[in-house]
């Protein structure tokens, strides 16, 4: 695990054909990640080109999926389609999504 620094390997994902990165380490080294590859995007026109590849792939799937907004609970039906994930989608309804964040082990990081 130790074998690549942070910037190596969010520079060689993204090189390599990554859209997004999920980095669980601390703020400081996603940080670090983020500066590195910047800087590399900012040497290097192809992996500039990579980056905003990316960027408009996750754009159009967050447009797509309507991230950004919550879609309505009431909603959440007609955008599933099998029975089981509808199922699943009315259990959210009972939850209110403030008191699983607070609930969570990350909140506090």
């Amino acid at each position: 695990a130790d074998r690549y620094s942070i910037e190596d390997l969010a520079v060689g994902a993204v090189a390599a054909g990554a859209d997004v990165l999920l980095i669980r380490e601390s703020a400081d080294q996603q940080n670090r990640a983020f500066d590195a590859l910047v800087r590399a995007a900012q040497a290097n026109d192809r992996l500039r080109a990579r980056v905003y590849e990316s960027a408009a792939r996750v754009a159009s799937l967050k447009a797509t999926c309507r991230v950004g907004a919550p879609a309505p609970s009431a909603m959440l039906a007609s955008l599933l389609g099998p029975p089981a994930h509808k199922a699943l989608a009315g259990s959210f309804r009972s939850v209110d999504p403030r008191s699983a964040v607070a609930a969570s082990p990350v909140a506090d990081t």
